[in-house]
């Protein structure tokens, strides 16, 4: 997405109209916009209540109300939609984008501008209304619900036109949603995403810092900005309810994903996590490709999934030699592909450990009689765990080989 200064289409998703109010009148104070414009399909109650709250919240806010201008459907509008159309309503709306010097115009409830009258023809108004915001220099904001049914349809149409889009997903009855909606403002005019990493288990630091090492993401584990992006969590000792809550409103916007150090976790045991702001919940057998892919969805960039895709389209022995386990080994380590390298005595495995290979999984045998293993997309912690429970093996009858783990 671009800066909120070189946008000029802003999608707003909200259920909660004083959000939309209160993103228009920062938005406003960020752009330093001398006039704007507010076209509401809610009431005037509605929206004077709504604004009465600004001064409480938001400094300043009422030279931003002062510069604006309110416009409200009158109770015929949708009578007049029904009589004389698209066009018709598109007129008067033309009419005032076109002759007025309103830096930025609100359309605000968009989804009811249109009653059960949406179509194609709306969708044409939508666009020759940004056509006309972008030739006069101007910038135009559309707040909906995307739980109506209008709001629906104009969220899948408006998502691929915008270049801003942003949904708040809270309900605050009393509370401002200034520092949620500024942290994203200051995100947009810095286009790196930032990850933050809450750990002390040293393999998994290591891993993540290897694959999130790219030009576009800004990754530490040495403290926790109030703007990141992902906020990741995955500790020996299990943090105390408050911690994690505490951790997820000091970066509100983040996306946050926790690791428990259960095997696994009840329904109940989600909704608890969920409850203290967790956006993904992995148990101790977490798989480390849904991790990755879950990151590189919320980030849009892929860091790793298609480097192993590519990897493994060479279609390699699962049972390799040990000329093949040192080449395999130097073209994980080109590739920045995670891997771990442990070994375990042939005696404690029996004939049908040959027969439990995953599609990740390389094996060598080696001349001390015992069994190498090349596990992809592992770390070596996980990879022990992983063959302890394979084989139902004690961690002792299983040795890690750390000059070659990541």
């Amino acid at each position: 997405m671009k800066s909120i200064f070189k946008s000029e289409v802003f999608a707003i998703d909200c259920s909660d109209n004083y959000f939309a109010m209160e993103f228009f009148t920062l938005l406003n104070q960020r752009l330093k916009t001398k006039s704007s414009i507010c076209i509401s399909a809610n009431n005037f109650d509605k929206v004077y209540e709504d604004l009465e709250k600004l001064p409480t919240n938001i400094k300043d806010s009422k030279k931003v109300v002062k510069s604006s201008k309110f416009l409200f459907l009158k109770n015929s509008w949708l009578d007049k939609f029904s009589e004389y159309g698209v066009k018709g309503i598109s007129n008067e709306l033309h009419e005032i984008i076109n002759n007025s010097s309103y830096e930025v115009v609100f359309l605000n409830s968009s989804e009811l501008f249109f009653g059960k009258f949406y179509s194609s023809q709306v969708e044409n108004l939508i666009v020759s209304l940004i056509s006309m915001v972008q030739y006069h220099n101007k910038k135009i904001v559309f707040s909906y619900n995307s739980q109506t049914k209008n709001g629906f349809l104009l969220h899948n149409f408006l998502k691929n036109i915008c270049d801003v889009y942003y949904k708040s997903e809270k309900f605050m009855e009393e509370n401002s949603y200034q520092n949620e909606i500024e942290i994203f403002f200051k995100t947009l005019n810095n286009p790196k995403v930032k990850i933050s990493l809450l750990s002390d288990k040293d393999d998994f630091i290591k891993a993540n810092k290897s694959i999130f090492s790219h030009e576009d993401i800004e990754f530490n584990t040495d403290n926790i900005d109030s703007d990141i992006n992902i906020l990741i969590i995955n500790t020996k000792k299990q943090l105390e309810p408050t911690k994690i809550k505490k951790l997820k409103e000091h970066s509100s916007c983040a996306k946050l994903i926790y690791f428990t150090n259960e095997n696994s976790f009840r329904e109940c045991d989600k909704e608890y996590y969920e409850q203290l702001g967790a956006d993904l919940l992995l148990t101790k057998n977490f798989d480390f490709m849904e991790y990755i892919k879950y990151v590189e969805s919320q980030i849009d960039i892929n860091v790793y999934t298609k480097k192993v895709k590519d990897f493994m389209s060479h279609n390699y022995s699962n049972i390799v030699t040990y000329e093949q386990l040192i080449l395999l080994i130097e073209s994980l380590n080109q590739n920045k592909i995670l891997y771990s390298v442990l070994s375990i005595k042939n005696k404690y495995l029996n004939e049908e450990s040959n027969k439990q290979i995953r599609k990740y999984d390389f094996i060598h045998y080696s001349d001390e009689n015992d069994k190498i293993f090349v596990l992809l997309n592992t770390t070596p912690s996980r990879g022990k765990d992983i063959l302890m429970q394979r084989f139902s093996l004690f961690e002792s009858m299983i040795n890690i080989h750390k000059e070659v783990s990541v």
